[in-house]
C-alpha cells in the first residue's frame, strides 16, 4: 500500500471512530446541550437558519434584546463556510452534524500535520487522537467559537509547513482565514504564537500568512472591529467578570486524574466550586507519559514547550496572582475567562508528546499497542466532556402554547431570570420548559431585557438594562413595569407554577404613535419594515426596535432622521398627512470587508499561481 493511500486509511479510520463515538447525536435523534450550546448557540443559530431560509440576509436579529446587530457579531458566524451544515437535514441534525464535523477536522488536520513534520504513522495517529478526541478539545465544544479555532490548528499548521516547503500559498492563507472568521480572539491569538513558537525562523513569512489570512477574512473582521466598539467590550468589563473562571492552581492533577474534580453531568454536575470554563483539561494518559519521557531526554522542543506550558498555566489561573489586576489597571479589560489561556500549553503538550513518542517508540508492533491503548483511554472519556440529551429535549415545551402564534409584533420578558433561578433536580429541562433566555428564539419568539450573556449587545441595550438594575436595587417593588411598557413586552415570565407562571400584560405594537396618528399598514423582514401612516398634525412614531448607527429611514422617499427614544430605543417625527415610511438596516462595512476580501483572495491565487510557474511542475523548495 502507498503511503498516500495508508494515510487515507488512517484519516478515515479516525473519522469513523469518533462518527461512532457520536452515533446518539449523528443517527440517534438526541443532541448536543451542555451549558451554553442550547441556552445561546442553539436559539442563535436557529434564528440564523430560519432567516437565511426565508431568502433573507441576517443583516439583524430581531428575536433578542430587542433587536441586534448579526453579520457583524462573530458569534453567528455568518461569514463562516462550515456553518452552512446547519442546512443538512433538519436544524437539529444540522446543528449536531456542524459540531461533530469540527472533531472530524480536528482528526484529520492535525493527523495531516504530524505526518507533515515528519513523523511515522503511528505517532500521527497517536497525536491526532490525543488532541481531537482529548477531553480539553471537546469540552470546549460548549463555547463553540473556542471549539472552533482550535479544531482548525492542525490543518493551519499543516498548510503552513506545506507553502513554506513549496506548497500553495493561496491555500495555506484560505485554510488560515477560516479561524479568524470565527474571531475568538483568545483563541486566535494562541494559536499564532504556538506557530511562531514552533516556526520562529520563519516569522516573516509567518507574518505574511497572517495579513493575508485577515485580508481574506475581513469580511467579517472589519464589520466585527467596528461592532466592538458599539458593544459593551468598548467600556471595559468588571474586573470580576474579567478573571470569572480562573483556573484552580492545582487543576493539573486532572492531566493525570480526569475526575480528580469530579464528574462532568448535564442535569447533575458534581464539580469542585462549580463547572469550569474548560470542561476537562485531560489529554489522555499516554501525552503526560510521553511528555515526561521528552523531558527527561531533552527531547528536541523540550525547552521551547515547558515555557509555553509555563505562561499558559499563569495566564490560566487569572486572579490568583496580581497578573490580571496589573493587566486591568493599564487598560486590558476585553479580555476575560482566564482559563481559556491553558488550551495553548495543552496543544503544546500533545504536540510535544507525539514528537517524544515518535522518538522513543521504535518497534512496530509496540507502536500498534501504545495506540490500541490510547484509543481505549480517549474512547472511554471522549462522551463526558460533550453532554447530550434526548430528542424530545429539543422540541418547543408546553410554555410556547400559551402565546398568540398568529401576531409576532410582541416580546417575551423573563422576569424570573433577574428575581432568581430556583434550585431544580433537572437544570436543563428547567431552562428549556421556562424559557430560559435566550431560547424562545428557537421557538420564533422575541425576547427583549435578556441580561448580556458574552457581553456583545449594543450599548444602548446595556443602558437599558443598567437603568433597569439601578430601579430594583432603589427597593421599588414593580421595578420592572416601565421597562416592560418600553420594550414592547406582551408577555412576563415569573418562576412559579409548573414551572413558571405568564403574565400576558396589555402591549401598544413594535410601532405605535406618540400622538394622533395611526398605521394603515405594516410589512416587515428581519431588518426591514414599510409603514403606511396617516397624522392629524405632526406626530412622534415610536419604534422599539434597539437603536443602531446603521438603521435609516425615509418618509414618502426622502432620508428622515431616527431619533433615541425610551433609552435603547429609536423614533421618527411625521409630519401631518398620508405617508410611507421605509426603515431597513444595512452594514456598509460589510460590503468593504467583502471588497477587501475579493481582492485579498484573487492576489493570494495570483501569486501562488506565479510561484508554481516559476519553481516548475513538481518542484518544492528546500
Amino acid at each position: 500500500m502507498s503511503a498516500r493511500r495508508a494515510d487515507l486509511l488512517s484519516i478515515a479510520l479516525l473519522i469513523a471512530l469518533a462518527a461512532l463515538l457520536f452515533a446518539d447525536v449523528l443517527f440517534l435523534g438526541s443532541n448536543f446541550a451542555g451549558r451554553d450550546l442550547f441556552l445561546y448557540h442553539f436559539p442563535m443559530k436557529r434564528v440564523v437558519h430560519d432567516l437565511i431560509a426565508r431568502g433573507e440576509f441576517p443583516w439583524w436579529n430581531p428575536y433578542i434584546a430587542g433587536g441586534q446587530p448579526m453579520a457583524a457579531n462573530p458569534a453567528y458566524e455568518i461569514f463562516y463556510p462550515p456553518q452552512l451544515l446547519i442546512f443538512v437535514g433538519s436544524y437539529e441534525f444540522g446543528f449536531a452534524l456542524h459540531i461533530v464535523f469540527h472533531v472530524w477536522l480536528a482528526l484529520a488536520g492535525t493527523f495531516l500535520f504530524f505526518r507533515e513534520l515528519p513523523l511515522n504513522r503511528a505517532a500521527a495517529f497517536f497525536g491526532a487522537l490525543s488532541f481531537g478526541l482529548g477531553g480539553f478539545f471537546l469540552g470546549s465544544a460548549t463555547t463553540l467559537p473556542t471549539f472552533f479555532v482550535w479544531s482548525w490548528a492542525g490543518l493551519v499548521a499543516w498548510a503552513m509547513l506545506r507553502w513554506l516547503r513549496g506548497g500553495s500559498f493561496a491555500l495555506a492563507a484560505v485554510i488560515a482565514a477560516m479561524p479568524m472568521l470565527v474571531g475568538e480572539p483568545v483563541a486566535l491569538a494562541q494559536l499564532w504564537v504556538l506557530i511562531v513558537v514552533g516556526m520562529w525562523r520563519e516569522w516573516r513569512r509567518i507574518a505574511l500568512l497572517v495579513v493575508t489570512a485577515a485580508g481574506i477574512a475581513a469580511v467579517q473582521l472589519v464589520p466585527m472591529i467596528d461592532h466592538v466598539g458599539d458593544s459593551a467590550r468598548s467600556r471595559g468589563l468588571p474586573y470580576a467578570n474579567v478573571v470569572a473562571f480562573s483556573m484552580a492552581p492545582d487543576r493539573p492533577l486532572e492531566l493525570v486524574m480526569p475526575h480528580a474534580f469530579g464528574r462532568i453531568d448535564p442535569e447533575h454536575p458534581q464539580w469542585r466550586g462549580g463547572l469550569p470554563y474548560l470542561l476537562s483539561i485531560y489529554c489522555g494518559l499516554g501525552v503526560v507519559l510521553f511528555a515526561v519521557a521528552g523531558f527527561v531526554t531533552r527531547a528536541p522542543g523540550a525547552m521551547r514547550t515547558a515555557a509555553v506550558l509555563v505562561v499558559s498555566y499563569v495566564l490560566a489561573i487569572g486572579g490568583h496572582t496580581p497578573l490580571f489586576r496589573w493587566l486591568y489597571a493599564i487598560g486590558v479589560r476585553s479580555i476575560r475567562y482566564p482559563e481559556k489561556f491553558m488550551m495553548g500549553g495543552l496543544v503544546a503538550l500533545v504536540v510535544f508528546a507525539t514528537v517524544a513518542f515518535d522518538h522513543v517508540v521504535k518497534p512496530r508492533l509496540w507502536r500498534l499497542v501504545v495506540v490500541a491503548l490510547v484509543v481505549v483511554d480517549v474512547a472511554r472519556f471522549a462522551n463526558e466532556p460533550i453532554p447530550r440529551m434526548p430528542r424530545n429535549f429539543f422540541t418547543p415545551p408546553p410554555a410556547v402554547a400559551a402565546f398568540d402564534p398568529a401576531r409576532d409584533d410582541y416580546a417575551v420578558f423573563h422576569r424570573g431570570e433577574w428575581t432568581g433561578r430556583p434550585r431544580a433536580d433537572s437544570p436543563l429541562w428547567l431552562a428549556r420548559d421556562a424559557l430560559h433566555p435566550f431560547t424562545p428564539a428557537a421557538w420564533g419568539l422575541r425576547g427583549a431585557l435578556e441580561a448580556d450573556i458574552d457581553e456583545t449587545q449594543l450599548l444602548p441595550t446595556h443602558d437599558l438594562l443598567d437603568s433597569m438594575k439601578r430601579l430594583a436595587n432603589s427597593g421599588y417593588a414593580r421595578w420592572a413595569d416601565p421597562f416592560v411598557l418600553m420594550a414592547n413586552v406582551r408577555y412576563v415570565i415569573d418562576y412559579g407554577g409548573d414551572p413558571i407562571r405568564v403574565t400576558r400584560i396589555p402591549n401598544r405594537g413594535r410601532y405605535w404613535f406618540a400622538a394622533a396618528a395611526r398605521i394603515l399598514t405594516l410589512r416587515e423582514t428581519s431588518s426591514s419594515a414599510t409603514l403606511d401612516v396617516e397624522a392629524n398634525g405632526p406626530a412622534f412614531l415610536v419604534i422599539t426596535i434597539t437603536r443602531h448607527k446603521y438603521w435609516r429611514a425615509t418618509i414618502d422617499g426622502r432620508a428622515a432622521p431616527l431619533v433615541p427614544a425610551n433609552i435603547a430605543f429609536q423614533g421618527l417625527i411625521v409630519p401631518a398627512g398620508r405617508h410611507r415610511i421605509e426603515l431597513r438596516y444595512r452594514n456598509p462595512l460589510v460590503f468593504w470587508g467583502a471588497g477587501v476580501s475579493g481582492v485579498t483572495l484573487l492576489g493570494a491565487v495570483i501569486a501562488s499561481r506565479r510561484r508554481r510557474v516559476a519553481l516548475g511542475p513538481g518542484k518544492l523548495e528546500n
